[in-house]
């Protein structure tokens, strides 16, 4: 699969542009250069024991670039100083190479990584700047493991990693002993290379005749402390901070493999832009079913595909993400920015805001949201009067009012779902959730999670009943005159 880069015009304000910048070396960390895999969803193509190499490879490479040292060449016996812009280059080279590898193979073995990177770098310095160091002080190369994660690429595929496994949090491992046993050792925090032997506290008599019935026995007694789902009960949702459950939203079936500058150029964006974390194969999947979603969105408001961003919008993916936020739109930068994890689903909602700010340009040549209170403050235009009233409609005294009021008092985001803004948007998100639904429309990353089912154990923010109807059929009446509206000279 080809890199898939930024493209068109440069969206300033991205989170990795803080990279770019001049900053003290510690803050140049492995977490921000190669922010760590989903490894369920980001390697499902590979088997487990592969997945369970990567992950030890990826917990061995260094946090951090070398700020001194020198390699002894044993050939002619010399030792070679290297600086720290020379570890700092090689370790931003190799870490960057050993990703690119890793997302590009159908399948993974470490001993033809190694063969690559000696065909990649020739430096010495580049073969040991993203390795760790022993107790000795000897660099060691990356595809060397130690001890713990020596026994974690073995004992993971026997415990069904990366599925309901949590690999941080197992602290034991088979261990073949003088007499040709297993028994089950614990690892030694104070020693990185260290293991002692497991006090079983007469659980079970620690002895076994295969490294696979020792495996059974850890899977049996120790699965409580690294299985997700045995770790703690799940704490009962709470009311007050409505949540959508976005690992159920699909990829659609009408998703083709379409390039970002195919996306750009369709739907009149500016610029794409992608957050370092994304692997490629993330990148395509994001690309190809935000392209099913904006086209049925374009179908469903009756516009030319290029209509959707007219040149103004920038789309973002996981490049911008702000906290608590699955997706949000910046009027400052005229961009909409998905997070990795939870964007999905959010197309529609933001695709609103945008709508509102562009709306907003062109009745009052400022920027900001229409919807706001602020802007219909002011001598009104025959558009501006038909807004206020279509969202003095959506937003009037209603059981749907109530409950976004009581979100405010009670929960964690005091005036947010209460707003003007917030509830156009949600009501347009529920309209074109409803539209999707009633013509059998795969294209759940558009909207996702605005039903009343979605919510009950919380409080809904979105309308139902017969406030939806009626809410749907205010903008089956208004939104065409709205989109007329930003046609005008």
């Amino acid at each position: 699969m080809a890199k898939i880069d930024d493209i068109g015009e440069h969206i300033p304000g991205a989170h990795k542009e803080r990279l770019r910048k001049k900053v003290p070396l510690k803050k140049y960390a492995l977490k921000t250069v190669w922010p760590e895999p989903d490894w369920e969803v980001d390697f499902d193509h590979l088997e487990s024991s592969q997945i369970s190499t990567i992950y030890c490879l990826y917990h061995t490479l260094a946090k951090y670039p070398k700020k001194h040292g020198s390699i002894n060449n044993v050939k002619n016996k010399k030792s070679t100083i290297v600086s720290q812009e020379e570890w700092e280059q090689a370790w931003f080279e190799t870490i960057g190479f050993i990703r690119h590898y890793i997302e590009e193979v159908k399948s993974f073995c470490i001993d033809k990584l190694k063969d690559e990177l000696n065909n990649q770098f020739e430096e010495s310095r580049f073969h040991y700047a993203a390795g760790w160091v022993c107790k000795s002080g000897y660099f060691k190369r990356p595809t060397t493991f130690r001890r713990r994660e020596r026994e974690l690429a073995r004992l993971l595929p026997l415990l069904g990693f990366p599925k309901d496994v949590k690999a941080k949090k197992i602290r034991v491992a088979p261990v073949e002993c003088v007499d040709e046993r297993y028994r089950i050792f614990s690892f030694d925090d104070r020693q990185k290379n260290g293991v002692s032997l497991y006090e079983t506290d007469e659980l079970y008599e620690n002895s076994f005749s295969s490294y696979e019935e020792a495996a059974s026995a850890i899977n049996k007694y120790h699965s409580k402390e690294f299985r997700p789902s045995l770790l703690k009960l799940p704490k009962p949702l709470e009311p007050y901070n409505p949540k959508k459950n976005h690992s159920l939203v699909k990829s659609s079936v009408n998703c083709k493999n379409v390039s970002a500058q195919e996306f750009m150029s369709e739907f009149g964006f500016r610029g794409v832009q992608f957050g370092n974390s994304l692997s490629e194969k993330y990148k395509q999947n994001a690309i190809a079913n935000s392209f099913v979603a904006l086209t049925e969105l374009a179908t469903i408001l009756e516009i030319p595909h290029e209509k959707i961003a007219r040149g103004r919008l920038g789309f973002a993916f996981a490049s911008r993400g702000i906290p608590f936020s699955s997706a949000h739109y910046e009027s400052k930068h005229e961009v909409i920015n998905l997070t990795k994890k939870t964007g999905m689903g959010s197309i529609a909602h933001e695709m609103f805001h945008a709508i509102d700010a562009m709306l907003c340009n062109r009745l009052t040549g400022d920027p900001g949201l229409l919807s706001c209170s602020y802007t219909m403050h002011r001598p009104g235009t025959p558009e501006l009067k038909f807004f206020s009233e279509f969202r003095n409609l959506v937003c009037q005294e209603s059981d749907t009012l109530s409950r976004v009021e009581e979100l405010d008092m009670y929960g964690k985001n005091r005036q947010y779902w209460s707003t003007s803004p917030e509830m156009m948007a949600r009501a347009f998100e529920a309209w074109v959730q409803d539209k999707l639904i009633n013509n059998q429309i795969d294209a759940e990353w558009l909207a996702y999670g605005t039903l009343a089912e979605d919510y009950q154990k919380m409080v809904c923010p979105y309308p139902v009943d017969e406030e939806r109807e009626l809410s749907n059929t205010l903008f089956d009446e208004k939104m065409p005159i709205l989109m007329d509206f930003l046609e005008l000279p």
